[in-house]
């Protein structure tokens, strides 16, 4: 029987919760780029959907 630290996907697997923590970074900082504001965010927003969240 194996130690559970000597899985061979468990590296695989923290490369891609790394990458994926990297890429959401990135977005998040895009995001900020495009929306400067709450409000710049929440005016870019389609009509329906600002009137159906009341």
């Amino acid at each position: 029987m194996r130690r559970p630290e000597a899985n061979p996907l468990r590296p695989v697997a923290l490369a891609t919760a790394l990458v994926a923590s990297a890429e959401l970074l990135a977005r998040i900082d895009r995001l900020d780029e495009q929306y400067p504001t709450p409000h710049a965010a929440v005016a870019a927003l389609p009509e329906e959907t600002i009137t159906d969240a009341g």
